[in-house]
């Protein structure tokens, strides 16, 4: 997402006013750096401050951040109404991209095409234009998926799916749901931390799913590309959902630790499901899942946002870091930007190693330093992490050891209930009885 943000840098602000100047370059860090969070605040301080493109810009983008693709859709189009020729090709080839996630969110798959080939069309002429590869890759995928009516449900406000914690090595569990695939009996991982639905190459295969598009771009320790296929229906407790897209990954390629957990890597629910949910709770104590259709819009500042995967708004002496919320990793983990930040404390209280970490792609080899206990806290709920690693340098550069971390199933597992507002994107932690 930061190569969206290129041009920024170079934005003329000297024939502003010193205090535009100053909320020009504060946006213009907050955007380039991809720290929602603080851009939120920024903007609803001092927008009026801010320059018209970067206001422009700064909605945009958290309208696409913030889970709000009707606004993001109408941000975007005046973005590119009133500074086209000021963003350049390459950001406005990324606004047609967002544009076409978002209808695809809202189900317009055709929309979402249409936009696509229409981009294409308009860019004929210049074969070198940004991002024309990817857009044919998507259109042929979002082209596949009209065919579809998606995500189809009996249309009740309120469903319970039956939640396991089913142990995975010695580094801990992960959440799983029984489950009828297409019929036949299986399990899920309920897994907050991925940016799409995946059922692995051997079950896809063992099942007869024939693809419906290729070219799905997916990145773990690695980047790579995977077929999209479509359920007719997955059952969970009392939830059917029928016409259901799932990317076919080989999640065992490169990745001897990934073959010990493939049975409960076969099947993962991300949040191509969770977000046609106003909200859910993840529910420790009643060992459930409970989807919501409906919320009440409270207009709380945000501690979620959703770039691909979900990400909570994290403090630490009042300093603003977002975090995976990762229910799909065993651990919780801090990445290479929380070691540039807090070098000095991480050498003075770490102690080096050398660990391995699996994800789609292979396994990574960091060099880490494991930290006997680190505060942080979300909103106003306190919390630590005990014996968590810092990655300071990895052998592959990917999403699972960048940015200021992740809270996988070990936080999750702290709390009594999880309830994720996805209208707010608000996170609400409550605390198990016994600790209270």
């Amino acid at each position: 997402m930061r190569r969206l943000f290129f041009f920024i840098s170079v934005l003329l602000l000297n024939a502003a006013p010193i205090a535009a100047q100053n909320a020009d370059s504060l946006a213009g860090t907050y955007l380039n750096g991809s720290r929602w969070f603080e851009l939120a605040d920024l903007y609803a301080a001092d927008s009026q401050r801010i320059s018209p493109l970067l206001r422009d810009f700064s909605k945009a983008m958290l309208d696409q951040m913030f889970n709000r693709p009707r606004q993001a859709i109408s941000s975007i189009r005046t973005l590119l109404r009133r500074h086209q020729t000021q963003l350049g090709g390459g950001n406005v080839a990324s606004m047609m991209f967002l544009m076409a996630t978002d209808y695809s969110k809202l189900n317009r798959q055709d929309s979402a095409a249409w936009l696509l080939e229409t981009f294409l069309d308009q860019t004929k002429d210049s074969p070198q234009f940004p991002l024309r590869d990817q857009a044919r890759r998507s259109l042929d995928v979002y082209r596949a998926l009209s065919a579809y009516r998606l995500f189809e449900t009996d249309g009740r406000q309120r469903y319970e799916l039956p939640l396991r914690l089913e142990r995975t090595d010695s580094t801990g569990a992960l959440f799983m749901v029984p489950c009828s695939f297409n019929g036949k009996a299986s399990k899920a991982c309920f897994d907050t931390g991925a940016s799409y639905n995946v059922i692995s190459t051997q079950l896809a295969r063992k099942w007869g799913l024939r693809p419906v598009a290729h070219g799905v771009q997916v990145e773990g320790t690695a980047r790579g590309e995977g077929d999209v296929v479509v359920a007719d229906s997955i059952s969970m407790g009392n939830l059917t959902m029928r016409n259901v897209p799932f990317v076919v990954l080989d999640l065992q390629a490169n990745n001897s630790h990934a073959q010990s957990l493939m049975g409960s890597l076969e099947l993962i629910i991300g949040q191509p499901f969770l977000t046609r949910f106003a909200r859910y709770a993840i529910d420790l104590e009643q060992r459930a899942v409970f989807l919501y259709t409906d919320t009440v819009e409270t207009h709380e500042k945000p501690t979620l946002c959703l770039p691909n995967s979900l990400h909570a708004k994290v403090s630490k002496n009042g300093r603003v870091m977002d975090f995976v919320l990762d229910s799909g990793s065993t651990t919780s983990s801090l990445g290479t930007d929380y070691y540039h930040d807090y070098q000095r404390e991480v050498l003075a209280r770490g102690k080096w190693d050398i660990h391995g970490s699996a994800g789609y792609g292979g396994v990574s080899y960091n060099s880490v330093f494991v930290m006997p206990e680190v505060s942080l806290s979300i909103g106003s709920m306190p919390f630590s992490l005990k014996k968590v690693e810092v990655v300071a340098m990895s052998s592959h550069e990917g999403a699972l050891t960048r940015g200021y971390g992740r809270l996988g199933n070990d936080f999750m597992q702290r709390w009594g209930r999880l309830e994720i507002d996805n209208v707010n994107m608000v996170i609400t932690l409550t605390q198990k009885k016994t600790d209270k």
